[in-house]
């Protein structure tokens, strides 16, 4: 009885593990989408610039 405990525990915080690498590298993507944006951004208002100038 006291085994199978642990086994599922070890399951339990093995899973806990998976989610928490997972959040890890979505939080990463998501930063690098905020910084393809932000180039966007500065891209489209450097057009905006020019084309005002003209």
């Amino acid at each position: 009885m006291h085994e199978n405990i642990e086994k599922q525990l070890q399951a339990i915080l093995d899973v806990l593990f998976i989610l928490t690498e997972r959040a890890d590298i979505q939080e990463q993507e998501i930063e690098l989408l905020r910084l393809r944006l932000k180039r966007l951004e500065d891209s489209i208002a450097s057009l905006s610039e020019s084309q005002n100038r003209n």
